[in-house]
């Protein structure tokens, strides 16, 4: 909130100095756009390094829930060691058809417009792999039974 509050203030001076260099372009306003320019990097890196008591408790049972399913539960490092000419077993196929068939209405959006850009592109990339193993995979009586 105060990040958001402090780029409008620096934006509506960059704004008049923009009026005041247009109105007299021989003054010397290099040392203002210094300035700005250290100021607009200085909130940039503010928000890239939010802390997380930031978010909301939705976004944090989310990101919980996400760990569980990939980080946490080895299925990245299944992935990782894979020989995708084999077979797939069952547990490496359900957290993917999770993400894509679940994870797609509003309960399981991120609120944090950041996360919620990066869940957007992770959910399109499942997606994606979830097409290209149903494409060139075929599956086991073993793999398909619960």
């Amino acid at each position: 909130m105060i990040i958001g509050l402090i780029e409008v203030a620096l934006f509506a001076v960059a704004v008049l100095f923009a009026g005041l260099w247009v109105a007299n372009p021989g003054a010397d306003y290099e040392p203002y756009a210094a300035l700005f320019g250290l100021l607009g990097g200085g909130v940039e890196i503010l928000r890239r390094f939010q802390p997380l008591s930031a978010l909301s408790d939705h976004d944090r049972k989310l990101a919980q829930i996400f760990r569980g399913l990939f980080a946490e539960s080895g299925l990245i490092r299944l992935y990782q060691r894979h020989d995708f000419i084999l077979p797939l077993p069952r547990e490496a196929v359900v957290p993917l058809t999770t993400i894509v068939e679940t994870w797609t209405d509003e309960s399981h959006y991120f609120v944090d417009r950041r996360l919620r850009a990066k869940q957007e592109l992770f959910i399109k990339s499942v997606n994606e792999l979830a097409n290209e193993i149903a494409r060139y995979t075929v599956p086991t009586a073993e793999a398909m039974s619960p």
